[in-house]
């Protein structure tokens, strides 16, 4: 039979069992409680699917695809500007055509100020008061529109006139 209650009995010719520590038992017991969180933890780490390897895999997929889409984009794009040069036929007015704009400014924005005109001029419910509003004011966004983006010479032009008159009134 056994001396202590803890101790398992002794055979015959082995030698003498040393007592156990009671850290040794206690780590015995915490290996054997906790067995299930390392085989958790194994078999977690040896299907591969970790939250972290899960969420690294979606965003690369998600990186291809965007890079893939932008790749075919960018090739219909160069691919479409080739269409987008004009045909020969326009081509040979179009020299023609910037020299009437170098040559006839005032025509053209004097024409975009007319048009935009028009629709004060055409409105029928209008006071007169209204319709001069409306008329001023088309005139003056139309042709100064007109002036600044298909004449920016007229606004350099100008630009250094208005900075001379302000430097003077400074000193002034």
């Amino acid at each position: 039979m056994t001396d202590a209650a803890g101790e398992p009995p002794k055979e015959e010719g082995s030698w003498p069992q040393i007592p156990q520590h009671p850290n040794e038992k206690l780590a015995q017991k915490l290996a054997q409680d906790w067995a299930w969180a390392k085989e958790a933890a194994t078999t977690y780490n040896e299907e591969g699917s970790t939250r972290l390897r899960k969420m690294v895999v979606s965003g690369r997929e998600m990186v291809t695809s965007v890079m893939s889409v932008r790749t075919s984009v960018q090739s219909a794009v160069e691919g479409g500007m080739s269409l987008a040069e004009p045909p020969e036929s326009v081509r040979k007015y179009k020299d023609s055509l910037f020299d009437l704009r170098r040559k006839y400014p005032w025509a053209i924005v004097g024409g975009v100020t007319l048009l935009a005109m028009v629709p004060g001029l055409v409105l029928r419910q209008a006071t007169r008061m209204e319709k001069a509003r409306l008329v001023l004011r088309n005139a003056f966004v139309g042709g100064g529109a007109a002036a600044v983006l298909l004449y920016p010479e007229f606004v350099l032009a100008a630009a250094k006139k208005v900075e001379a008159q302000a430097a003077k009134r400074r000193e002034a």
